[in-house]
């Protein structure tokens, strides 16, 4: 139950990231225009929530606990029992891989990549309006 809970917090750490970087995505590129309303927060915290939920409910019917005995101490273990193995490769790689890794390294790329270009073009803007400003006072 631990490990499903931790990875649902992981995805949720995860998409508030790409929450973050799309809000800094539309500062920089729309700067008068964006505002988020307390009912947008609210409304992308509810998705976030249900999102990450959805994506770990198969664990729920998965994992069970198993009693292991060391020694002459027994512990509580949980037990992942998958139908068959290949679901299991399915599910680490389809998911936790795409949700975890994949999907948000590739969204956080994109919006940085998109950020870096308009601040690149701003400042190449910058530059030669200073440098035009420069020339016209030496002559």
């Amino acid at each position: 139950m631990y490990s499903v809970i931790s990875h649902v917090l992981s995805v949720v750490i995860l998409l508030i990231n790409i929450c973050v970087i799309r809000c800094r995505y539309l500062v920089i590129f729309y700067p008068r225009e964006t505002k988020m309303t307390g009912r947008i927060a609210a409304a992308l915290i509810g998705v976030i929530w249900v999102t990450a939920a959805l994506f770990f409910i198969p664990w729920l019917f998965v994992y069970g606990q198993q009693i292991v005995t060391v020694g002459q101490h027994e512990f509580l273990a949980c037990q992942a029992d998958w139908p068959l193995p290949v679901f299991e490769r399915i599910f680490t790689v389809g998911v936790v891989f795409s949700t975890c890794y994949l999907l948000p390294l590739t969204v956080i790329v994109v919006f940085y990549l998109l950020i870096g270009i308009k601040v690149s073009n701003t400042l190449l803007f910058i530059t030669t309006i200073v440098v035009i400003v420069i020339k016209c006072k030496v002559k």
